[in-house]
């Protein structure tokens, strides 16, 4: 398995460039340059391929803002990482951990409520990946080894046992 240097490094490279993604998001006003995202949100929201003129205007005017909102999010996320997470500080662990799982629910349950699954399977779930097999892969070094006994424990076994 890789080291905790190997995993904090990723997480400071990931954090950074969403960060950058987030600018990028402000300078072209959408989601990404080809325009893949948008015909998508159009299709689910408008039962259009295209978003009308001024509906892009608005568009870019709200992607602007979580761009914004998004590089200042990733921008302390990578602080927090090169500082207190290198250093092992729980918080550090718990803080991103949270954050993160927080993101990705809130988002999956509404764009999920509007038909927008198109968003949890391009843009949340390979982000909750990057930036949640490191923490999966650093828990021990913030909380300990996983207690043999619930490591190898068989579930079934143990709520037989209970009854």
């Amino acid at each position: 398995m890789p080291s905790f240097s190997f995993w904090t490094r990723w997480l400071l490279i990931v954090t950074i460039l969403l960060a950058v993604q987030g600018v990028s998001w402000m300078i072209i006003g959408s989601f990404e340059p080809l325009g893949i995202y948008d015909a998508k949100l159009a299709r689910v929201l408008l039962d259009s391929d295209t978003l009308p003129a001024d509906a892009k205007a608005t568009f870019g005017y709200a992607v602007a803002l979580l761009g914004a909102t998004d590089a200042a999010f990733f921008l302390l996320a990578a602080i927090i990482v090169r500082i207190p997470f290198t250093r092992k500080e729980t918080w550090a662990h718990l803080a991103l951990s949270f954050s993160i799982l927080t993101w990705f629910l809130l988002d999956c349950v509404f764009s999920i409520s509007v038909g927008a699954w198109f968003n949890v399977l391009i843009v949340n779930i390979p982000c909750l990946l990057l930036i949640g097999i490191p923490l999966v892969c650093t828990a021990p070094v913030f909380f300990g080894p996983v207690p043999p006994a619930l490591e190898s424990a068989d579930i079934g076994e143990s709520i037989d046992q209970a009854s």
